[in-house]
Parts: structure tokens; C-alpha cells; sequence
């Protein structure tokens, strides 16, 4: 039995293509991208290569990163487009070269419960004030 892998969109075999395979199809790809010479041309290229949904999110993403570029705020960038702030923070950390991965530099901050900030440590003692 095949081991099977699934993408965002798609079922893929396990079987990697080889290193010969790959730079054959890379060297089509750069030929194909050379011949583009408009915009319509790019589009039919686009629709050779890449399913609705993967061409939606190319497009949300650079023009995510364009809105971030002219100083727009997250809540306007989501409103705008419908996105997340995680999804907004992923494509800063690509435009920022830290790539897709999880940002180690970015800190957590977790809300604080104000009901418990000043309750001593062991709670609230209803009984006698002290055993002396």
C-alpha cells in the first residue's frame, strides 16, 4: 500500500520525485515564467499550475503584505480582507525573512485573571484570625 500524503488542497503520493525529475520540471517552470509577457498571459499560467483556492491565497497573501508595507494596522488588514492576525503575523514573518515557521522571538502575553491577583496563596481563611 502507498503511504499518502494530503496538502492543504491536495492527495499526494509518498514517492518523492528525483533529483533529475525536479530540475526538469524547474526548468520548465522557468521557461514558462520567461514567456510571460502580460498579465493575461501570467493568469493562464496561473490556471495551468495552480487550483482556485491556491491562486486566492498567493493573492491574499502578497496583498496582505503590500497593506502592511503602506503602515495599515492588523484591524484594518483583517477587516479589509477577512483574515486573521495570525495569518497577517505569518506574512510579516515572511516579508521579515523568519520564513513560516513559529517566531521564537515573539513573546506570549497572557491575560492576567484580576480576581485572583490579590487573593494570598492559599485562599481566604474564614476561621479564627490566629491559633495563639
Amino acid at each position: 500500500m502507498k503511504a499518502t500524503r494530503y496538502t492543504a488542497y491536495m492527495k499526494t503520493s509518498g514517492k518523492e520525485l528525483t533529483r533529475r525529475q525536479r530540475q526538469k520540471a524547474l526548468e520548465i517552470l522557468l521557461r514558462e515564467i520567461a514567456a510571460v509577457k502580460t498579465g493575461m498571459n501570467l493568469g493562464r499560467l496561473l490556471d495551468l499550475l495552480l487550483t482556485y483556492h491556491e491562486k486566492e491565497a498567493i493573492l491574499r497573501r502578497l496583498t496582505i503584505g503590500n497593506m502592511l508595507k503602506h503602515k495599515n494596522t492588523y484591524r484594518a488588514i483583517g477587516k479589509a480582507l477577512g483574515v486573521s492576525a495570525i495569518t497577517i503575523s505569518k506574512v510579516r514573518d515572511i516579508l521579515e525573512a523568519r520564513g513560516y515557521g513559529r517566531n521564537p522571538q515573539r513573546k506570549r502575553i497572557y491575560s492576567r485573571d484580576k480576581d485572583t491577583e490579590d487573593r494570598p496563596l492559599l485562599g481566604y481563611y474564614k476561621g479564627a484570625r490566629s491559633i495563639v
